[in-house]
């Protein structure tokens, strides 16, 4: 039996969050200097009732509007700069180092660790240097840093309030989100294993692999030359299309080539035969019906296996090839059941979108539930409140239910609407939480 590799044990995510928002209020009052007794003054104040829609669109910058009773309504703006891409690599690869860390990053958690700049490969998560912009006070507002106004201590304690209960925001005005921070750990985990080696077996996947393609100056196409997907069919099976004699045009075109299914071979783990013969049914399907799959990544090529009946045994396999827990290779199962090869890479994390198609989506759901008004946080491709949330992938959003340890779980309901997503969503974490 094969065991799947040890996990880092999930550090505690009790009072992560007050310590972290503490810790940003002591950095704010630091910069504030002598205007510090403003932001004790409003700590009691109810925060979120003064404030509007948190915008870290921009890295480095959280702006809101903010309505003090007796006072104009003002566009308040508070400026951290952000960490470079390169150095977010860094603190990435710095936290595969940290087992605390990484088994936090990896389970979609933050550690308190991430505040010391030492396990962080010198970056500080935390900003060390601030600087504030109200619209009600634009002349004071010219100076060094700015003016630390009441609107400026509001906005404050409305963003500690949210790292009280989410300290991953404080990563995303830093310039990443969690879920950008937990792909930059998988990448720089890859970079720092090496390529694996293993000794050569006559029946081995990468034998047969490499027996199936086709050689150079044989006048066949050579795999490597095809999308990923069919390539990887193709290199677990026999493709003989016709040659051409010399002078002739070819004869036919793709949709004639044949894909003659592979022999039961000795030797050969009841694994690797399954994933050779659904590979070779899938290369056969796609030259018959002339419809070739191009968006295919090995990821979700292995994920879309694994959700068949033959692959489903080969998890606890994939999970330690892939030096990813059990658990989070099984989510991926889920989402491709649910969602297919989007949902995949929706559950995968972050992704770039389009500012202004999510702002209209924050729009859309509040429209649709306007009890979420004020509460709506959007990220890179994502908008979540109360425990729910939704993905934007290749133009359908994907919905996800906050369960116990705050992971992210995939569910049913992805829709190109983001109200109907989000709708899915957050039934599902009802449902969950009772």
């Amino acid at each position: 039996m094969t065991s799947a590799p040890h996990t880092p044990d999930l550090p505690s995510q009790v009072g992560v969050g007050p310590k972290w928002a503490d810790t940003f209020l002591s950095a704010v009052a630091e910069a504030a200097g002598k205007h510090r007794t403003r932001l004790q003054a409003t700590s009691t104040m109810p925060h979120t009732a003064y404030t509007g829609q948190l915008d870290t669109s921009r890295p480095g910058h959280l702006v809101c509007s903010v309505s003090l009773p007796g006072r104009p309504k003002a566009r308040t703006t508070i400026t951290v700069g952000a960490l470079t891409d390169a150095r977010w690599d860094e603190v990435a690869a710095a936290a595969t180092r940290h087992p605390g860390i990484l088994g936090a990053v990896q389970t979609g958690r933050v550690h308190l660790d991430l505040l010391d700049p030492a396990h962080t490969a010198g970056h500080p998560v935390l900003p060390s240097a601030f600087a504030f912009e109200c619209t009600a006070h634009p002349a004071a507002a010219a100076g060094p840093g700015g003016f630390f106004c009441q609107h400026a201590a509001v906005l404050a304690h409305a963003l500690a309030s949210r790292i009280r209960q989410q300290p991953a925001a404080l990563l995303t005005l830093r310039g990443c989100s969690l879920g950008r921070l937990q792909a930059k750990v998988r990448s720089a985990r890859l970079v720092s294993a090496g390529p694996r080696t293993t000794a050569p077996q006559p029946h081995s996947a990468r034998t047969e692999a490499a027996a199936a393609a086709v050689p150079a100056g044989s006048g066949k196409p050579a795999a490597h030359a095809l999308p990923g997907s069919v390539q990887a069919a193709l290199l677990f099976s026999h493709w003989h299309p016709p040659v051409p004699a010399a002078g002739e045009e070819p004869a036919g075109d793709v949709a004639s080539a044949e894909v003659v299914l592979p022999a039961p071979a000795t030797g050969v783990s009841p694994g690797v035969a399954a994933v050779r013969g659904t590979a070779a049914a899938r290369a056969q399907a796609a030259l018959s019906s002339r419809t070739i799959e191009l968006a295919g990544t090995p990821l979700t090529d292995v994920v879309r296996h694994l959700a068949t009946p033959q692959g489903a045994a080969l998890a606890e396999v994939v999970a330690e090839r892939l030096g990813r827990p059990l658990v989070e290779v099984r989510r991926l199962v889920v989402a491709h059941r649910h969602g297919g090869q989007s949902g995949v890479l929706a559950t995968e994390g972050a992704g770039e979108a389009d500012p202004e198609t999510v702002a209209q989506a924050v729009a859309v759901i509040a429209a649709a539930q306007p009890t979420l008004r004020g509460s709506l946080v959007a990220e890179d491709n994502r908008v979540e409140a109360g425990g729910a949330q939704v993905r934007l992938v290749e133009g359908r959003w994907f919905p996800f239910a906050a369960v116990r340890g705050g992971v992210w779980q995939p569910v049913a309901g992805a829709s190109a609407d983001p109200a109907a997503a989000f709708r899915a969503a957050r039934t599902a974490r009802l449902t969950a939480a009772r």
